[in-house]
């Protein structure tokens, strides 16, 4: 059976206390119950990963001035009534803008690294913000290396 593409997005903004992640806060009555996560969406038909996270993220926030996308080069993958799916992982800076939320939120929040881990109900998002913010707190030189050794590596493999 072939995974369903979805997308976790990760938007920051640094102050002057430091990182800064949005969590979105779904109703009580959504499927999940009340539960903070970031923005999370399908990928369509045909739209690559990091398209699909650019819309996921207009839709759900109306946030459309975006930095540059750090891609984790990570996907969680997990299955959910039968179904499997392979969720991509990115993140934004969102230095600019207010947040408009769509119907799938009730409320919204910037959050430090350690409040925000502390209200994600899903353990797939625990790992994917983890994950952005070890990325964004190495230094620039270290990530542009990493990925390098990440692309060599996996060249070396083919």
């Amino acid at each position: 059976m072939a995974r369903k593409k979805k997308v976790q997005v990760w938007l920051y903004r640094c102050t002057d206390d430091g990182l800064s992640y949005l969590l979105l806060k779904r109703p009580t009555d959504w499927h999940s119950g009340e539960a903070w996560q970031p923005v999370t969406g399908g990928v369509k038909k045909g739209e690559a990963p990091l398209a699909g996270a650019r819309r996921e993220v207009a839709e759900e926030t109306g946030l459309t001035e975006l930095g540059d996308a750090l891609d984790t080069e990570l996907a969680c993958l997990f299955a959910k009534k039968e179904k499997k799916y392979q969720e991509y992982i990115f993140a934004f800076s969102a230095d600019q803008g207010e947040v408009e939320l769509s119907s799938e939120h009730a409320a919204y929040a910037w959050l430090d690294y350690e409040v925000a881990m502390s209200r994600m109900h899903y353990a797939a998002n625990r790992a994917g913000m983890a994950a952005v913010h070890a990325l964004l707190n190495q230094p620039a030189w270290s990530r542009d290396r990493s990925r390098d050794y990440y692309q060599a590596a996996k060249t070396v493999r083919k």
